[in-house]
């Protein structure tokens, strides 16, 4: 019996190896230092951007690794470029600005991987800050996995100075898959926000992001990092996402989305993303959706008010993402903006 448990420890552990031995990208020299491109791509937000950078300005650079920061102007109107060109003087990692005339932020961040030098390319976005030690913890994953996707969470903050609305919650602003209470390591499930995602450089050589997809200007889409991982992880059987949850950003909410009219749409547009049913299957949901539209006067005035304290929390939390991503779906059904030919 104790030769049987030996022997099953040692499948068990062995298989854990193996599996991380599969899941890994590449091996690599350490005595060759190891280049990193941090790219933020942004559009109009010079007001917001400064304190991303400034957090970036003050990242802890492992020993050993080489850094370098890219900005991608998808065709700003404001003083984008003044902006980061002021950073880059007092920076002490080096900071790029380049121009993408492509709208869209796949397109943005398709240039950012043009440009980019790195064994591994991250992403954040511009709204995002990191904390100082946000570089040494991605450096100890790749050290220790060397993995082909890395990411994290992500959690709501607040612009210095702006106004919340007395019913909302700045956990609104919280990555969805904070839910989902991943462990470090390899996750089957997890896909990557491209808010605070590390690509190692194979993977930018075999993908790039689908410019049919992610938001363009101000027009809402989503999901280009989500096809993209999705068709590289198809193509490299075994392959997963590596989850850091201690190299979560704080991700300031803008007060256009503290409303409910903009979660309607957001949850209405993540429907017709990711809302994959069949039409006979849509047709009763479409019925509980106008039922629960029907019983929502009622249900707003007998709420739990532990738990909605404000009607809009009810509606925010139960009633519009149940309903608009019903709406959503079957829109993409006449649409079809989601749609992939590969």
């Amino acid at each position: 019996m104790l030769y049987l448990r030996l022997g099953l420890a040692w499948l068990y552990l062995g298989s854990k190896g193996a599996l991380a031995r599969f899941a890994t990208c590449y091996t690599f020299d350490r005595k060759l230092p190891m280049r990193l491109s941090i790219c933020v791509c942004t559009y109009n937000r010079a007001h917001i951007l400064r304190y991303c950078l400034e957090s970036l300005s003050n990242l802890k650079v492992p020993a050993g690794y080489q850094v370098d920061i890219l900005v991608i102007d998808n065709n700003s109107i404001d003083d984008t470029k003044s902006a980061v060109e002021r950073f880059s003087k007092r920076s002490p990692i080096a900071i790029s600005y380049f121009h993408e005339p492509r709208q869209g932020i796949a397109a943005a961040r398709n240039r950012a991987i043009k440009e980019a030098r790195g064994d591994y390319v991250g992403f954040l976005d511009d709204e995002c800050t990191v904390r100082p030690d946000w570089l040494e913890i991605i450096a100890t994953d790749i050290d220790e996995f060397a993995p082909c996707i890395i990411g994290g969470p992500y959690t709501g903050a607040l612009l210095p100075g702006t106004a919340l609305p007395k019913w909302f919650k700045t956990e609104y602003g919280n990555a969805y898959f904070l839910a989902n209470h991943f462990k470090r390591g390899y996750q089957k499930e997890f896909r990557a926000s491209a808010g605070n995602m590390i690509l190692h450089r194979r993977v930018c050589e075999t993908q790039q992001f689908d410019e049919n997809f992610g938001p363009k200007g101000d027009e809402m889409k989503f999901s280009e990092e989500w096809f993209l991982q999705e068709h590289f992880l198809n193509k490299n059987a075994g392959m997963m996402v590596f989850y850091e949850p201690d190299i979560e950003v704080a991700h300031y909410i803008l007060p256009k989305k503290m409303s409910l009219l903009y979660h309607a749409k957001r949850e209405m547009e993540m429907g017709a993303c990711h809302y994959r049913v069949s039409s006979v299957a849509l047709l009763f949901e479409v019925g509980r959706a106008v039922a629960s539209l029907c019983q929502s006067p009622l249900r707003a005035v007998f709420r739990d008010r532990r738990k909605y304290p404000y009607w809009q929390n009810y509606a925010y939390e139960s009633l519009i993402p149940h309903v608009m991503r019903i709406i959503g779906a079957v829109l993409e059904k006449i649409r079809r903006r989601y749609q992939r030919s590969d």
